[in-house]
């Protein structure tokens, strides 16, 4: 494989890491949005069912994410075995702070959806 195809794919790998993290990011500030605004509104049952919903797809973005990762890491070695350049070093600590955030931020927002909000006022729907 050619260098610049190799460094073509290890840049286009990383565009689609971060854009699928940018997408997780707005789906639970959505999620988080929608709950608070609808309050008391929404059953038990609905926050739990929205809940569940929200965590199988973080989960579903978090494969993709540790898939791509594999995948970039071997591209790093492979890079290294033709003695091809990586244009920025790329710090195990940025993947795993990434990855801690998709799973806290994941498991809190899940838990304030089912735990609900209330506005003054308001009586919880059955």
């Amino acid at each position: 494989m050619p260098e610049i195809e190799l460094a073509q794919l290890m840049l286009a790998l990383l565009a689609a890491v971060d854009a699928q993290f940018e997408f997780w990011l707005t789906v639970t500030f959505g999620v988080l949005v929608a709950s608070f605004v609808a309050g008391a509104r929404l059953s038990a049952r609905l926050r739990w069912l929205l809940a569940f919903f929200y965590l199988w797809a973080s989960v579903l973005f978090l494969t993709r994410y540790v898939a791509a990762s594999v995948y970039l890491n071997s591209y790093v070695e492979l890079a290294a075995q033709y003695e091809v350049p990586v244009l920025a070093p790329i710090s195990p600590l940025a993947g795993r702070l990434r990855f801690a955030l998709w799973v806290v931020g994941g498991l809190t927002t899940a838990i304030l959806v089912v735990r609900g909000h209330r506005h003054k006022g308001e009586v919880e729907a059955d």
